[in-house]
């Protein structure tokens, strides 16, 4: 294990009776999707209580924070994006598969390449999701090996 994770580790350590009462406390007021208002609540104020700034209200119930540091931040780069990107086009086109395959009930060798291209997709999908991460933590080691 390296010194980065021997750090993350012994933070969470350090919190766990905090962040094993947060589990429970989301799991015993567990909310519908996008109506998820006490629960981001409830979360931004554990974020502020850290120091970070979050912006609520986003995509109805959502929030948002940046990760910064000593007057750097630690934002996502163009393969975040590509990232995001091709796990939307890759959802779509599997909401899609699935809708011509029960409305429109195409079966046979159409039915089976729909599905290989699928399978691909998800691997493109999983390629650039691992190495968008791996970029981030890359990119961002300096930080991360600063942290206390």
């Amino acid at each position: 294990m390296d010194v980065i994770e021997q750090k993350i580790l012994s933070i969470l350590d350090s919190r766990a009776e905090e962040l094993q009462a947060l589990a429970q406390d989301l799991f015993d007021h567990a909310e519908q999707g996008y109506h998820e208002y006490r629960t981001a609540q409830v979360v931004s104020d554990c974020l502020k209580k850290l120091g970070l700034e979050t912006r609520e209200g986003l995509a109805i119930t959502g929030l948002r924070t940046i990760a910064a540091g000593k007057g750097v931040v630690m934002a996502a780069d163009k393969w975040g994006k590509v990232k995001t990107a091709s796990q939307m086009v890759w959802i779509c086109y599997g909401l899609v598969m699935g809708f011509c395959f029960h409305s429109l009930s195409i079966h046979g060798d159409t039915a089976w390449g729909m599905f290989f291209a699928f399978q691909a997709g998800m691997v493109v999908v999983l390629c650039t999701t691992l190495f968008s991460g791996w970029n981030y933590l890359w990119n961002n080691r300096g930080l991360f090996a600063q942290m206390k």
